[in-house]
């Protein structure tokens, strides 16, 4: 297999797979949202964006509010990683390899890539919300089982693969390292913090 194939198909995967995950954290960051005291429910929408991003963020908005936090993850051109972007360069990467595709796979690109233009043209209303991340999850289930059920078991196939759970990795490191920034702030407070019906 050719370098720039493999590297392609590591990076169309790494892009969906980062799409999905930033959809589960906003899905995460709107339940916290609507479940937390009103003083505290920019805390985990500030979490949801990742350190590097916090400077563009903060150079366009000047609170993180429910609707810019969702807006900048999910449309904003300041965003380099906003879903829209990563699905449009999964779809690049996919173009260019699709010949080593399976035309189950590549239609689940353009799909999941003309569903996304559709539904985030617009600026997004929180009432909206909900279907667009279910959406964009249900992208995510269709490229994996259209590369899953109809893809060889080759180096194709094991390309995807890597750049899906690199990107998985590092996405958990991430979710990790936020976990233990809020727990030990909550803990230089004295407060306790409720992970899951657990107290510590």
């Amino acid at each position: 297999m050719l370098g720039r194939y493999a590297d392609n198909l590591y990076w169309m995967a790494r892009y969906l797979e980062r799409a999905e995950n930033t959809a589960r954290k906003i899905q995460a960051g709107l339940h916290y949202s609507i479940t937390t005291k009103e003083n505290n429910r920019n805390d985990l929408l500030e979490f949801l964006i990742e350190d590097y991003q916090i400077k563009n963020f903060k150079k366009k908005y000047t609170i993180a509010s429910t609707q810019n936090v969702v807006n900048f993850l999910l449309r904003d051109e300041d965003n380099i990683d906003n879903i829209r972007n990563l699905l449009k360069k999964a779809r690049l990467n996919g173009k260019i390899v699709r010949t080593a595709l399976t035309r189950e796979v590549s239609n689940s690109l353009n799909q999941s890539w003309l569903a996304s233009e559709k539904l985030l043209k617009r600026q997004i209303q929180i009432n909206n919300l909900p279907d667009i991340l279910e959406n964009i999850l249900n992208t995510g289930t269709v490229f994996r089982g259209s590369v899953y059920g109809t893809m060889l078991r080759n180096d194709t196939f094991n390309f995807i693969r890597i750049g899906t759970f690199i990107e998985r990795s590092n996405n958990t490191v991430s979710i990790l390292n936020t976990c233990l920034l809020y727990t030990s702030d909550a803990a230089d407070e004295g407060l306790g913090v409720d992970l899951g019906g657990r107290r510590i």
